[in-house]
This record gives C-alpha cells, structure tokens and sequence, in this order.
C-alpha cells in the first residue's frame, strides 16, 4: 500500500513537471508575438531607477507596492532588454502552476482547468505586471492554510505576498488574517501571534504610501470619483461579463450567487471570508475602476473563486445544514448531487473563462495588442540623435511603451514637463500644451532632427494636430488592437 502512495506521488510530480514545460513553452511563445502596453513598461523604467533611499517615492510613479519594481530591478538594472519583465511573470506563474498541479487538492480536470483560466493562462502570465504576485499568493496562501497554526510564518509570509499584489485581494488579506488571530485568541496560542502580526505590520507600511497615492492622483480613480461618464450597475456588469467570459449573459453574478448558498450551507468560515472578500472586490472595482474594464481585474475574480474553493477544501464540514433540509426531498435535488458533486459547480464560471481567454491569447499572438514594437522600430529608423516630443497625459501614456525600446541617442522629451521622458507619472490634473511651451521646446532641438508624436481619434484632434502648420510631415499612421489600453497615434517630422 506504501508503495501505490509512492508511485502516485511519484507520478503525480512528473506530470506536474510535464504540464507545467508545456504552459512554459506555450508562454515563451505567445511572448515573442505579444507587443507590450504602457503598463507594463512603466514599472521597467521605474526599476531602472529605484533604490531603498527612494521605495516611497516611486508610487508617485506607479501607484502599486513598491515591490514589483524592487523585484524586477536587478534584471532593469543590468541593462537586460525589455522583453525580461514578461519572462519574469512567466515564471512566477507558471512556479504557481507547478505547486497547484503538484500539491493542490483538486481533482486533475479541475487543475487543467483553473490553469487556462483567465486567473492563469495569458493575461497573467504573458502580461508583465505585479499580477503575477497575485497567482503566486493564491496558490501559496492555498497551500499553506491547513497547516497555518502548525507553520504559521509560512502561512502569514503567503498571505503577506498576496497583500502586495493588488488592492483587489485585499479583502481577502483582511479577513484571512484576522482569521487566523482570533483562532490564535482562542486557542490562547498567544506567542504564535507575534512574528505574524509584526510580518503583516511590515507588510502594511510597505502598501499603505502607494494607497494614499493612489486614492490622491491616480488618474484612474479619481475621473470616477469626480463624476465623469460612469456606468451604472447593470451596464457594468456586462461588460465585465463580456470582458472575462465574452459573453453578456450574468454567469458572474448567477454563479457567486450559488456559490456563496453552496458555502453558507457547508462552510460558513470560508462564506465569512468570502462575503467580505467579494464584497470589497466588486466595491473597488465598480468605484474605483468605473469608467474601464481591463480583463485583469476580472480575472483577479478567478483566482479569488480558486483561492475560496480551496479554503474548503481545509475545512470541515456542515454534517447537516438547512439547505440539506430543505432540499433533500427534491429528487432532482438528489439526482444532480448524486452524479455530480455540489462543490464542482464552483468551477463554472473558472471554466467557462477558458475559451475567451485562450481566443485572446490568439488574437494577441494574430495581431497588435498595442503597437510599442511596430512604432518602436520606426522610431530606431530615425536619425540616431532624433528628439519624439511628446506634450499631453493622452500621449504620453502609449509613449511610455516606445521608452524601452529606443536605441542610440535618440529621446522621448515631455514637453509638458520640459525633460526626458522616462516614466510616467500617474497625476489626476490633465496635463496640456500651448503653442508658446511647444515652440520653445522645438527651439531647444534646433540643431537636432525633431519629431512629434500626437493623438488623434474619432471624436476630434489632440496635442500636436492643432499645431500643424502646413510645414509637418507625417510619417507614420498608428492604431492598436486594443483602444481602451492605447489611443492611435500619427507621428509628424517638425524639422
């Protein structure tokens, strides 16, 4: 018998091996056709600067926890090329995958499943961003919660990484915690809370400078509060649908009802932690991400729904609750739970991500997610002392995804600022150009080829096209798959 949990174990581990090269390889792949956005450099070029005399100051930059940019600096630092940082959240990922199809207790369909989900496969994975901590701390914080009073620094250090990923699991951080001091409070293990609490303090000091940040001049944000276009309640939820399932039916909402019945019947711990978690998930996300639906935040709702289900799997369960009551006479009732078991019907919603997630993935790997290489290479086939200006937030923000790629001496300049532009800076006041500053500034590179880089889109013109004067000349027309994440862009030769 010793022998059989041997060899299954054994077995177990060489097909987590097998899968996880095969998730690696398909990764690396859709890497090298994928086109990074401004959000994924903007935390490169951070690295490239960031050091612990300026941690705090960075969130200016980049209103997340300094983490990700301290992780990625020795890489930034080294001068390793820009595709790195997607290589990076590859491997963090697919070190989560590993660990879930080696150590999770889930059934195998269910593994298969939760890894070409929107949660692992593709847009956090491919995607370089702090996102991938967020899998990571999933899966850790998985693992670790059975044994978290016989290993407790594991399991607060888990739930220490996930807290620095993104405010989105931030209610599941709160409560997990608390959880675990008032078991602690019970069991009057009292000296089991030290190193914990002091852990989780660090944690917050860490993450609480980028949230003031954040709630002061992120320019996300603040448009919602300030009572811009902002979608009601039922219109944001099928986009978000849309987004995460392509589809505008309501499986978001039908499914967290039936598993949040399903948990307050058989788990009420886990719907404690639950009801809080989801709660200030969909909080955040409708006040604060109003007004755009990216599909990393609904996939952050995957991986919270795996994390929940995983948690019951550590706990006991209701031998009896009043929905047993009051549903086991139904024979249809009876029927469904005898050839299918309640629980699998949590993974409705992580299963039927996968199909709009994998035609996402193609569709990235088919065309232009954004355009930083294509506009990138024209802008190396300038002279290699060429000045790009840039003068507006509108511009600026798909620039950011040029400023990694340029080679020579060539330069963005924000005309705004009146200095390079090496990052951007995340601020709640448009900024703009007049005629005056943008002349001056074209003055200043007079004896340098100089270009201009202005937005234009359906609705009307930006920065740049209300300063041409007849004497620009356009040299190149840019627009990318995604318009949420990048405005098109024509680029002009001043002189």
């Amino acid at each position: 018998m010793r022998g059989r949990v041997k060899d299954n174990k054994k077995v177990n581990f060489w097909l987590a091996v097998a899968i996880t090269i095969v998730f690696v390889v398909v990764g690396v792949f859709l890497i090298f056709h994928h086109e990074p956005w401004c959000d994924e450099a903007n935390p490169w070029q951070i690295a490239k600067i960031i050091n612990f005399g300026n941690l705090f100051e960075v969130t200016k930059y980049e209103p997340h926890s300094p983490l990700y940019p301290l992780f990625l600096a020795p890489f930034a630092q080294a001068g390793l090329p820009f595709i790195t940082t997607n290589f990076l959240s590859l491997a963090i990922v697919s070190l989560a995958v590993f660990l879930l199809l080696w150590k999770s207790p889930f059934k195998w369909w269910q593994k298969i499943a939760i890894i070409l989900s929107a949660g692992f496969f593709y847009y956090n994975s491919v995607f370089a961003r702090d996102y991938s901590f967020i899998v990571l701390g999933v899966v850790l914080v998985g693992l670790t919660y059975a044994g978290r009073h016989e290993h407790p620094i594991r399991y607060i250090l888990s739930l220490a990484l996930l807290s620095q990923s993104h405010i989105l699991a931030g209610g599941f951080v709160a409560l997990l915690s608390i959880g675990f001091f008032v078991e602690c409070i019970k069991a009057k293990k009292f000296t089991q809370m030290i190193v914990p609490a002091f852990i989780l303090i660090g944690a917050l000091a860490l993450l609480l400078p980028a949230i003031f940040t954040t709630l002061h001049s992120h320019q996300i944000i603040t448009p919602s509060l300030n009572g811009q276009y902002r979608m009601n309640l039922t219109e944001y939820m099928r986009s978000f649908n849309l987004v995460l399932f392509g589809l505008a039916m309501p499986i978001t909402e039908l499914s967290l009802l039936f598993i949040m019945i399903y948990f307050f019947a058989r788990y009420p711990k886990i719907f404690l932690y639950s009801l809080f978690g989801f709660g200030f998930y969909f909080s955040v996300l409708f006040i604060a991400y109003n007004t755009t639906i990216m599909p990393h935040k609904p996939a952050i709702f995957i991986l919270l729904i795996t994390l929940a289900v995983w948690l019951t799997k550590s706990e006991q369960r209701r031998k009896r609750s009043i929905l047993d009551r009051l549903t086991g006479k139904l024979e249809l009732y009876k029927l469904i739970s005898y050839y299918i078991p309640i629980g699998t019907f949590c993974f409705v919603p992580i299963i039927l991500s996968v199909p709009h997630t994998i035609s996402e993935a193609y569709y990235d790997m088919d065309s232009q997610y954004s355009y930083s290489k294509e506009v990138s290479d024209v802008l190396n086939s300038l002279e290699n002392n060429a000045v790009i200006l840039v003068g507006s937030d509108d511009t600026l923000t798909p620039a950011i995804s040029f400023v990694p790629y340029l080679k020579g001496d060539r330069i963005i300049y924000d005309v705004v600022d009146d200095k390079p532009f090496d990052y951007m800076v995340w601020d709640s006041e448009a900024k703009t150009v007049d005629d005056s500053e943008l002349d001056a500034t074209i003055l200043k590179f007079q004896d340098r080829p100089t270009y201009i880089i202005a937005r234009f889109n359906a609705c009307g013109n930006s920065m740049g096209e209300a300063n041409i004067k007849g004497i620009w000349k356009e040299i190149g027309t840019f627009s990318p798959q995604n318009k949420a994440y990048d405005p098109a862009i024509r680029i002009y030769k001043i002189n």
